[in-house]
Protein backbone atom coordinates (compact mmCIF):
# COMPACT_ATOMS: atom_id res chain seq x y z
CA UNK A 1 0.00 0.00 0.00
CA UNK A 2 1.33 3.36 -0.94
CA UNK A 3 1.00 6.34 1.35
CA UNK A 4 -0.94 9.37 0.34
CA UNK A 5 1.17 12.35 -0.82
CA UNK A 6 0.07 14.46 2.17
CA UNK A 7 1.22 11.81 4.65
CA UNK A 8 4.62 11.54 2.98
CA UNK A 9 5.31 15.29 3.09
CA UNK A 10 4.07 15.62 6.67
CA UNK A 11 6.31 12.84 7.93
CA UNK A 12 9.36 14.21 6.11
CA UNK A 13 8.84 17.79 7.27
CA UNK A 14 8.35 16.85 10.88
CA UNK A 15 11.46 16.30 13.00
CA UNK A 16 9.58 13.90 15.23
CA UNK A 17 8.24 12.01 12.22
CA UNK A 18 11.40 9.95 11.90
CA UNK A 19 11.63 9.10 15.62
CA UNK A 20 9.63 6.32 17.22
CA UNK A 21 6.66 7.76 19.09
CA UNK A 22 7.21 5.51 22.11
CA UNK A 23 10.61 7.08 22.72
CA UNK A 24 9.71 10.77 22.43
CA UNK A 25 7.73 11.12 25.65
CA UNK A 26 10.40 9.61 27.97
CA UNK A 27 13.13 11.55 26.17
CA UNK A 28 11.30 14.82 26.69
CA UNK A 29 10.59 14.02 30.34
CA UNK A 30 14.21 13.09 31.08
CA UNK A 31 15.43 16.14 29.17
CA UNK A 32 13.23 18.44 31.23
CA UNK A 33 14.36 16.77 34.47
CA UNK A 34 18.03 17.16 33.53
CA UNK A 35 17.51 20.80 32.50
CA UNK A 36 15.75 21.69 35.75
CA UNK A 37 18.39 19.91 37.84
CA UNK A 38 21.23 21.76 36.08
CA UNK A 39 19.51 25.11 36.65
CA UNK A 40 18.94 24.30 40.34
CA UNK A 41 22.60 23.29 40.77
CA UNK A 42 23.72 26.59 39.25
CA UNK A 43 21.50 28.60 41.60
CA UNK A 44 22.61 26.60 44.63
CA UNK A 45 26.28 27.20 43.78
CA UNK A 46 25.61 30.93 43.57
CA UNK A 47 23.93 30.82 46.98
CA UNK A 48 26.86 28.91 48.48
CA UNK A 49 29.22 31.58 47.20
CA UNK A 50 27.12 34.36 48.74
CA UNK A 51 26.87 32.53 52.05
CA UNK A 52 30.64 31.98 52.07
CA UNK A 53 31.21 35.72 51.76
CA UNK A 54 28.74 36.38 54.58
CA UNK A 55 30.51 33.84 56.79
CA UNK A 56 33.85 35.56 56.15
CA UNK A 57 32.34 38.93 57.12
CA UNK A 58 30.81 37.48 60.28
CA UNK A 59 34.10 35.84 61.20
CA UNK A 60 36.02 39.11 60.89
CA UNK A 61 33.37 40.90 62.95
CA UNK A 62 33.60 38.18 65.59
CA UNK A 63 37.37 38.47 65.86
CA UNK A 64 37.26 42.26 66.09
CA UNK A 65 34.64 42.06 68.85
CA UNK A 66 36.69 39.39 70.61
CA UNK A 67 39.79 41.59 70.51
CA UNK A 68 37.84 44.61 71.75
CA UNK A 69 36.30 42.67 74.62
CA UNK A 70 39.71 41.26 75.55
CA UNK A 71 41.18 44.75 75.55
CA UNK A 72 38.27 46.00 77.68
CA UNK A 73 38.68 43.17 80.18
CA UNK A 74 42.41 43.92 80.43
CA UNK A 75 41.65 47.59 81.11
CA UNK A 76 39.18 46.73 83.87
CA UNK A 77 41.68 44.35 85.49
CA UNK A 78 44.40 47.02 85.43
CA UNK A 79 42.13 49.69 86.88
CA UNK A 80 41.25 47.55 89.90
Amino acid sequence: MAKKPNEITNSKNSFWGNIDKRITKPLMIYGIIIFVSVISIIFSLKNVKKQGEEIKNLRTQYYTLLNESEAYSNLTKESQ
